[in-house]
């Protein structure tokens, strides 16, 4: 037999093994044509592939090299190399592999692809996409890239577009485990949550090791509402992968909502100690120190994160100090964490919007403050608690005067509470703070509420819930949510002899332009409604109604543009007016 002949032969003998997954057999035929042909770089870049796929990724580069040393011109060499140097985190070394693969074949798929894997693992969205679609133009029949656009969509929050891509990329590879897992993402974030639990099913049907899945269906239950069956997904992941780290946040998270703060800590801190470094852990556990009232502590671990390296989590970080420093009257120490956050404000993506909007709302509030409106922290024998969401904040620092006594607000935040939350029967991390404030300030304090407009927002809340499901009235469901939400004030209340006010909700100052005329009418509909239930629930529980509708009502149901200092959120001065003539 001719030499050409056998070479021939033992190649493909060794690529037939190797396709068919026998590693072994194939790098024992791979050697066997080496020691007669050690010139053969078909040979050495294919033993390079077994050593990658083996693990032994130095190994891998030497014999990958020893190939180019021979052949220079090939692709797929450098293509490899590639994927090699960035399964040792040398991004540079796999940029420049791939980047060469591409001079010698420029419609190169797969490199292409490649490449922008790497840009994308370096935070260069605009660059990977680029080398996406380019493989995409160079194959359109490859599933890879579409994938890799719709993991970026995702993570700029364009879970509409990002959901298309997904459904391309498992178009052209339905066995993917992958793709099913990250289609699940957008689907999410949709409310499409029963989709989203199919295919993450189908994602641990085709493999049921895969962690990610496992854990995103725990997270699909419960954004489903299926609390209790996310719990269990959660305790039985963590029983089979103890150092999966994101199992642990991800029922850290579902312990917090729960109200269930002291297990979520706990968790927290589990997982510091494989990971002490871990910046979403440090933030989570600082929003457990929120929710039980423990600010001095959620401080403390805000500032241990660090703070010096721009990501979402600074940003979350340094705008949660900015609003505790706000609530300690040191409003120059809030302006100092709320100009870091200036450093990462504009690349935020669309899925920190209620961060930014956070930001955005603080901003206002200071520079309104520092022209001498509104705020203070001179002594008062008075205080009156303003308990909310981002609303309290307005009244903070406000001197006020009630039955012309001069009373001095002082703002108790509950972050991103609704009077759903509180009327709800279920326990949760709302009712659990302001069950601790309503229970640590003095018995018989003055106390105003301002929850409720985020309830009555156009795109979420009353609205969007009665827009899915229409089997009861929108005046029904304002009159339930309403009523739910004062029984549960009212039971605090009275255990500690508050005096309470219910704030109401102002006119509404968004550009209503942007909707239909019946979607207008309709939220203009239900803020009216939802202060007239509020004023009716007020008096028969014998609490005072500060109606700041008819403050900020233009007389047609919106705002007269004279007392918001954004599209919601109402300035100081407002809430003096308002104690001063509309205070029922």
């Amino acid at each position: 037999m001719k030499k050409s002949t056998k070479k021939s032969n033992l190649i493909a003998r060794a690529i037939e093994k190797h396709q068919l997954g026998l590693l072994e057999e194939a790098k024992l035929l791979y050697q066997q044509i080496l020691r007669d042909f050690p010139s053969n770089a078909d040979a050495l870049h294919l033993l390079g592939i077994i050593h990658l796929q083996s693990g032994n990724v130095q190994d891998a580069i030497s014999l990958i090299n020893r190939a180019i040393k021979l052949s220079p011109n090939v692709p797929e060499y450098y293509s490899n190399l590639g994927v090699a140097y960035k399964n040792l985190h040398d991004l540079y070394g796999a940029e420049k592999s791939y980047l060469k693969a591409i001079v010698l074949n420029p419609k190169y798929a797969e490199a292409y692809n490649n490449l922008g894997n790497i840009y994308k693992d370096r935070g260069q969205n605009a660059l990977a996409k680029s080398n996406y679609q380019r493989a995409i133009d160079s194959n359109p029949n490859y599933a890879e890239p579409y994938n890799g656009i719709g993991l970026i969509l995702f993570e700029i929050g364009e879970s509409k577009y990002a959901l298309e891509y997904f459904q391309k990329a498992l178009e052209l590879n339905p066995s993917s485990y992958e793709f099913w897992g990250n289609i699940a993402g957008p689907l999410i974030e949709l409310k499409r949550t029963k989709e989203a639990i199919e295919s993450l099913k189908k994602s641990l049907e085709l493999n049921p090791s895969y962690l990610k899945s496992a854990n995103n269906l725990a997270i699909a239950f419960k954004k489903d509402g299926q609390i209790e069956v996310a719990r269990k997904a959660l305790i039985e992941l963590i029983g089979r992968a103890p150092h999966y780290h994101d199992a642990y946040i991800t029922y850290a998270n579902l312990l917090t909502d729960l109200g269930e703060i002291e297990a979520s800590i706990a968790h927290c801190k589990k997982v510091l100690q494989f990971d002490p470094s871990n910046e979403e852990v440090r933030i989570q556990l600082a929003l457990n120190y929120i929710y039980l009232n423990q600010n001095s502590l959620a401080e403390h671990i805000l500032l241990e994160i660090g703070l010096t390296s721009p990501s979402e989590h600074y940003f979350k970080g340094v705008v949660w100090l900015s609003i505790l420093k706000i609530l300690s009257f040191d409003v120059v120490e809030s302006k100092k964490y709320s100009s870091k956050a200036d450093v990462v404000l504009d690349s935020l993506e669309k899925k920190y919007k209620a961060s930014k909007a956070y930001k955005i709302w603080i901003d206002q509030l200071l520079t309104y403050w520092a022209k001498g409106y509104g705020f203070s922290d001179a002594g008062h024998s008075q205080i009156l608690y303003s308990i909310g969401e981002s609303h309290s904040l307005s009244a903070h620092g406000v001197s006020i005067s009630q039955n012309s006594v001069e009373k001095l607000c002082k703002a108790e935040w509950v972050l991103g509470c609704k009077q759903w939350h509180l009327g709800s029967p279920l326990p949760n991390k709302f009712k659990r703070k302001f069950e601790i404030i309503m229970g640590s300030i003095p018995k018989e304090s003055d106390v105003l509420l301002s929850i409720g407009e985020i309830d009555s927002r156009i795109d979420e809340g009353i609205q969007e819930v009665w827009a899915k499901d229409q089997s009861q009235s929108l005046d029904q469901l304002i009159v339930k949510t309403v009523q739910s939400y004062v029984v549960y004030v009212a039971k605090q209340a009275n255990q500690y002899g508050h005096k309470v006010i219910l704030n109401g909700i102002p006119a509404p100052n968004i550009d209503l332009t942007v909707f239909n005329a019946e979607r207008s009418a309709t939220h203009i509909l239900t803020i009216a409604k939802m202060n007239a239930c509020l004023q009716e629930e007020a008096k028969k529980y014998g609490f005072s109604f500060l109606d700041i509708y008819s403050l900020t009502n233009n007389g047609e149901g919106i705002s007269n543009k004279k007392w918001h200092l954004d599209e919601y959120h109402l300035s100081s001065a407002a809430i003096q007016e308002a104690f001063l003539s509309y205070l029922i």
